[in-house]
């Protein structure tokens, strides 16, 4: 969980202005003179549609900032920030919303306003939508295609903890690590199966990011059955003698 928030650091810009936004855009609705006790606002809440929008918009991202506590669990990994980054989305898309409505001739009333404009720009060069949390690059993402590639081309199917690898090759997933491991610690899943489908080497190779998402007896047994081992772009790839 710890490791997985630290990736997020380079975000600190966004996830700042994003409860900004939430913080100034309440202030803003409850500055109108309307806003000026618990009954009034109750009532003025009913028939105003953008704190109608806004109280819903505040609830989900409450509800989603609680969410990320899942990210120690068993399994919990990034893509967990998916909906949460969604909001912020959303929360910082009205804040520059309404900075924009707000600018003035007055250079030295817009100097906060455009700071944070341009905070925001800075951030968006950082950090581009298409980066992979300081994982991914061109010779990476060649790697990635060349992994693929193998994966088609391999008469046997191939278990991999990277399942969009396989789907991107047109193979099918044969099992999902992660439930499996679940299911096993819960006592609700025999992997006999599996070890004896590892042992009989039914899979071309095995592909593996790391063994967290594996039992130790599975993780035994591919290292066993798939001795020979390449790491290409962060993925541990375990091929027959």
């Amino acid at each position: 969980m710890v490791g997985a928030l630290r990736e997020q650091a380079v975000q600190a810009v966004f996830v700042f202005l994003a409860f900004a936004a939430v913080f100034v855009l309440w202030r803003r609705v409850c500055a109108a003179p309307e806003w000026t006790g618990p009954a009034a606002w109750r009532d003025r809440l009913r028939a105003n549609r953008t704190a109608q929008s806004l109280s819903i918009l505040t609830i989900w991202l409450v509800l989603t900032t609680g969410s990320l506590l899942s990210l120690g669990k068993s399994g919990g990994g990034l893509n967990y920030f998916v909906e949460w980054m969604a909001v912020l989305s959303v929360t910082i898309g009205l804040l520059v919303a309404a900075i924009l409505d707000r600018l003035t001739g007055d250079p030295f009333s817009n100097v906060s306003r455009v700071a944070i404009l341009v905070s925001l720009c800075s951030q968006i060069m950082l950090m581009p939508a298409s980066f992979d949390y300081g994982r991914a690059n061109a010779e990476d993402a060649r790697t990635l295609n060349s992994l693929v590639d193998l994966i088609r081309d391999a008469p046997k199917p191939v278990l991999s903890d990277d399942m969009v690898l396989s789907m991107k090759a047109g193979k099918g997933v044969p099992m999902e690590p992660a439930i499996f491991l679940e299911l096993t610690i819960a006592g609700l899943w025999d992997e006999h199966r599996i070890l004896a489908m590892i042992e009989n080497r039914d899979f071309s190779f095995v592909i593996a990011r790391s063994y967290r998402l594996f039992t130790p007896s599975v993780a035994q047994a591919i290292e066993a059955a798939y001795p020979r081992t390449e790491r290409r772009a962060g993925h541990i790839l375990h091929f027959p003698p």
